[in-house]
């Protein structure tokens, strides 16, 4: 855990317009001074530290505490106003940390994006080169000017990180639309196929009567079977989509649940066992192996049977389908 040292000595009366504060930056690991990098009073003034880390610079004798912040790759664990020391002679001692370079940082950006998975590698590749041609770019301009002090590295920080968040938010935003389109055009094609399927179940009799009935119900029945497969592989992928991009547990769980009511209790319960009770009479009919009386007897008890037990899953489906969607859109 971070975290900053400050102890003052031998504290003594001052006179006078402005104080003098006085400290020393040593970085966190080496414990050694930090020389030559900029400290800044946050309001009023700044200055250099010399080769042993130690700053002196000139503040309003009024102040009573004050902002310290530093520049050239250096970071304070001190994030706080500390007191001002009664006297020019106590020295404040304040820890910092290394930043990485802007190529350092750059990478370890893309390291955290390929963890947080919500970028496509493409996306990935193409917002490393992006960032990279504009710090090409200002660098060339700072070696025209022969910029190369403490403020104008740390901008090259700080522009590494502004890209990348903007960039990145883009693109999240994209797949983020992406995703929300694909699921719910998923979603919206099960329930209508399942309800085709349903409305040609209540006339299952007619493919008993002439093959033009028979084509049109196994069109139907390649149709539902296409979209239940699709839900089927892509359910998985689609709640990580959801967790990653709406990072909201109780929409993640409420695709979970309408998963379980579509592929499960609908059509595992329901639609599944229809080729033994449904289908088979009528490949029974169509093999000659029992009469079309026989078939249509059972195909009509079946096909009864089976919608009255779609009835209220189907509109339940519906229901969490269109509100699921509505909270997705939002």
């Amino acid at each position: 855990m971070a975290w900053a040292s400050l102890f003052f000595i031998l504290p003594m009366l001052s006179s006078g317009q402005e104080f003098i504060l006085t400290g020393r930056i040593l970085d966190v690991k080496t414990q050694k001074g930090v020389s030559n990098i900029t400290v800044k009073v946050v309001g009023y003034s700044q200055g250099q530290t010399d080769d042993e880390g130690v700053f002196r610079i000139a503040i309003p004798n009024k102040l009573t505490t004050v902002k310290l912040e530093v520049a050239g790759g250096y970071k304070s664990l001190l994030n706080s106003e500390i007191p001002v020391p009664k006297s020019s002679d106590a020295m404040i001692q304040m820890l910092v940390e290394k930043l990485a370079n802007e190529n350092d940082l750059l990478q370890k950006e893309v390291a955290r994006l390929k963890t947080q998975n919500k970028l496509k590698s493409d996306q990935i590749k193409e917002l490393q080169s992006a960032v990279e041609d504009s710090l090409r770019f200002y660098k060339g301009k700072m070696e025209k000017l022969h910029l190369n002090n403490n403020a104008e590295r740390d901008s090259l920080l700080r522009l590494v990180e502004q890209l990348t968040n903007s960039i990145e938010g883009d693109y999240v935003l994209k797949n983020k639309r992406e995703s929300y389109q694909h699921i719910s055009t998923d979603l919206l094609t099960y329930v209508t196929r399942l309800k085709d399927l349903r409305d040609w179940i209540a006339h299952a009799e007619d493919v008993l009567l002439n093959q033009k009935a028979s084509e049109n119900f196994n069109k139907t029945l390649e149709l539902y079977s296409q979209a239940r497969d699709d839900l089927f592989v892509k359910q998985a992928d689609y709640q990580d989509q959801v967790q990653k991009y709406w990072e909201k547990e109780v929409l993640t769980n409420d695709l979970k649940q309408l998963f379980d009511l579509a592929l499960g209790d609908i059509h595992d319960t329901t639609i599944l066992p229809l080729k033994d009770s449904l289908l088979a009479p009528i490949g029974d009919f169509y093999t000659g192996k029992i009469s079309r009386l026989s078939a249509q007897k059972k195909v009509k008890k079946q096909a009864t049977a089976t919608n009255g037990q779609l009835l209220l899953p189907i509109k339940e489906l519906e229901r969490r389908v269109t509100a699921f969607n509505q909270a997705l859109s939002n």
